[in-house]
């Protein structure tokens, strides 16, 4: 069980090389700067944003069978992260593993354009961000 921020820091560094982890902390950055104009994850949970939000989604990847790895490292598979909202798991997904397909739904106008220029800024080329309704994307 991760407990702390140190923990949880370094549990996603063993996922991730040196590229990746430049890249999550400035989407740290980015992120708590954009929380300041609108709520992208609660305010209590910003100071555990490694532990409550990136090593909450990084786990995931503990979890995608091998046979779907070689799907999304290839040309096959798509990872599709449905309501996004902060850009997790997506975004911190997409990140640690630059090399595969990524989709990010959202629906919230301002998020879809702070997330696209996250997606620019750290030059997540197979990441695209989707708007607009679940139902009508």
């Amino acid at each position: 069980m991760i407990e702390s921020e140190e923990q949880a820091k370094a549990y996603v560094q063993d996922l991730a090389d040196d590229a990746a982890m430049e890249r999550l902390e400035r989407f740290i950055a980015l992120l708590a700067e954009e929380n300041e104009r609108q709520n992208l994850i609660a305010r209590p949970s910003a100071p555990e944003v490694w532990r409550r939000h990136v090593a909450d989604s990084a786990q995931l990847l503990a979890h995608v069978p091998r046979e779907i790895v070689e799907e999304l490292a290839g040309t096959g598979g798509v990872w599709l992260d449905l309501g996004t909202g902060a850009g997790f798991p997506g975004m911190a997904i997409a990140i640690l593993r630059p090399e595969w397909d990524i989709r990010l739904v959202e629906s919230r106008r301002k998020r879809i354009d702070w997330l696209e220029r996250v997606r620019v800024e750290l030059q997540l080329h197979r990441c695209s961000i989707l708007g607009g309704r679940l139902e009508l994307v």
